[in-house]
């Protein structure tokens, strides 16, 4: 009789929540996969860049002959590049270099593909010291011996403040307490990174070249380069400095 109760129960939990569970149980029905034949594939990601040691999974969608669409689950993911740009089978990628590489999936005999870059994050508040390297001056500053004050060896700070959106950066510098200009610039295409903004102090103006760049996530390295001049003073001076990596005291990204 205990048996033919528990079928009893069972029957009627079939009408509800199934008997001995599995399956899809107390949850909605999956849908119906889309009629005909799929089409095309295409592979969604929130940018056509990846930064540099970031990482972010992308989707692959199917369209069928149908008109219909679903996203394929499954599938095999590659990157043409992988040095530059690894995938893993769940569509996860992570950029490794400087560089480009197109990340594919297989699905039911169609590919999808999309060709990504990978670049440096510059994005951030940065802190760190220059290195003069060498002071070279002419006319009335050499006469001022304004190189006395750039000594090589000397260490002097340095601040970057940038905000970046792909692959273009814009923000201001600082050499010692001195801010610059705004100034925007587009990230090279082996991740280096060219900006030349401007200080200007009384009648002096400072010409700033900043040859930047990153190989490796939240590290950078480059020079800078100082061209004094003064509306009041002939000749020029040129101070050439080389970064010590700064430390990134706050992220800022796309």
């Amino acid at each position: 009789m205990g048996r033919m109760r528990w079928f009893a129960a069972c029957a009627a939990a079939v009408m509800t929540l199934g008997c001995g569970g599995g399956g899809n149980a107390g949850n909605e029905p999956l849908p119906p996969a889309p009629s005909g034949a799929i089409v095309s594939i295409a592979i969604n990601s929130s940018a056509p860049t990846v930064f540099l040691g970031a990482t972010e999974t992308f989707s692959a969608v199917a369209t069928y002959t149908s008109g219909a669409t679903q996203t394929v689950t499954g599938g095999a993911w590659t990157s043409d590049a992988p040095a530059v740009v690894g995938v893993d089978g769940r569509g996860q990628v992570i950029g490794l270099a400087n560089g480009e590489a197109t990340i594919s999936i297989d699905y039911q005999g169609v590919r999808g593909s999309k060709h990504i870059r990978v670049l440096p994050n510059y994005g951030g508040s940065w802190i760190g010291n220059y290195t003069v390297v060498s002071c070279t001056n002419t006319e009335g500053f050499a006469d001022q011996n304004v190189c006395g004050n750039f000594n090589v060896g000397q260490t002097f700070q340095y601040r970057l403040q940038f905000t970046q959106t792909a692959d273009v950066v814009s923000g201001l510098t600082a050499i010692g307490l001195i801010g610059s200009t705004t100034t925007s610039s587009t990230v090279n295409a082996d991740g280096s990174l060219t900006f030349t903004p401007q200080v200007f102090v009384g009648t002096v103006q400072i010409d700033l070249t900043w040859h930047l760049t990153s190989v490796v996530p939240n590290v950078i390295n480059g020079t800078v380069t100082q061209t004094w001049t003064d509306v009041t003073t002939p000749g020029q001076m040129v101070v050439e400095g080389a970064l010590q990596s700064p430390t990134k005291q706050s992220a800022s990204s796309r």
